[in-house]
């Protein structure tokens, strides 16, 4: 939203004479499809309202709308209460998130207005070359995160097998709830396909059968550095 329209909204939060009314212009704000905020914006809103329940009802209603993901968590420094910090983790964690246990996001999916643009332009791509080259530069984007439904998706715009295959490989770096990962063999008609799948994953560290069933999966590089920290921290 530009600093405009915002401040006008910002005042008019401001100006109502009741917490009910004050959380009702929030809300009907973050619902109007076509409006979008900043962390920072919807932090300001937040702020506003006195309630700390409301203050996570209207978090997890602005999600919607937020344009810096990364950014989002931004908002726990709002909530006293572990519970409330909890409560939207549990949140983030049904939107595809990873996070750990002191609430540092690690990976956050493209939320879906963003998402759904990438899909919109590669469906609108004339050729398959082109499809394929749009996708790879969006999974080679380093901020750029995605979960297993949405790059099933992306896949299922391929037509080439060979290429689907490069691309659920490349795919991996972004994938933020890995454990679904294996969704994707069904994608894949020849055993040869998910052949070369299971080996790509077993070279990640994956333990997995000949179907491609998980059976051990490694402990993500983040929980594991932790792990190494808090061993290192220990002064016996």
């Amino acid at each position: 939203m530009s600093n405009y329209e915002y401040n006008r909204l910002l005042q008019t939060v401001r100006s109502k004479w009741s917490q009910a009314l004050k959380g009702e212009t929030v809300s009907e704000a973050f619902n109007i499809p076509n409006n979008y905020f900043s962390t920072i914006q919807i932090k300001q809103l937040l702020g506003q309202i006195s309630s700390e329940n409301d203050r996570v009802d209207l978090a997890k209603l602005s999600y919607r709308s937020v344009t810096d993901t990364t950014n989002f968590t931004q908002v726990y420094d709002l909530f006293k209460m572990q519970t409330s910090k909890n409560e939207l983790n549990n949140f983030l964690r049904s939107k595809g998130w990873s996070i750990n246990e002191g609430e540092n996001v690690i990976k956050a999916p493209m939320v879906d207005y963003k998402f759904n643009q990438l899909l919109q332009t590669v469906r609108s791509k004339c050729s398959k070359a082109l499809k394929g080259e749009t996708e790879s530069e969006a999974f080679n984007e380093l901020n750029d995160y995605f979960n297993t439904n949405q790059v099933r998706q992306l896949l299922t715009l391929i037509t080439s097998e060979n290429d689907r295959l490069d691309l659920a490989k490349l795919s991996y770096r972004a994938i933020t709830d890995t454990a679904n990962f294996t969704q994707l063999y069904n994608l894949f008609a020849s055993q040869a396909s998910k052949t070369d799948l299971n080996n790509f994953l077993i070279s990640k560290g994956w333990n997995i059968n000949s179907n491609g069933a998980l059976i051990i999966m490694p402990m993500a590089d983040y929980k594991f550095n932790q792990l190494l920290q808090t061993i290192r921290n220990k002064w016996s």
